[in-house]
């Protein structure tokens, strides 16, 4: 789905934000969204990604990769960030 007016990052985080709060709740989409606006460097949408990712609510639990999910997105080089 091509993004149209207000392209960009945040709008992408809010597609998935929608798919998590909507009626239907669909966690797999949402976190598909937060995972393309992740990549673009937005932090909400990173921080999202590690929310959905460590407690397993997208696939089995794996604290260690929404850890290490969060050292990539926020590298210890800035430790205010960790």
């Amino acid at each position: 789905m091509p993004l149209a007016h207000g392209d960009g990052a945040r709008s992408t985080n809010a597609m998935g934000l929608t798919y998590e709060t909507g009626p239907e709740q669909e966690l797999t989409e949402t976190f598909n969204w937060y995972n393309k606006a992740a990549t673009m460097g937005y932090a909400e949408a990173q921080y999202n990604v590690c929310r959905l990712t460590a407690p397993g609510l997208v696939s089995a639990a794996d604290y260690a990769g929404g850890k290490l999910l969060h050292a990539t997105f926020y590298p210890p080089s800035n430790p205010s960030l960790n």
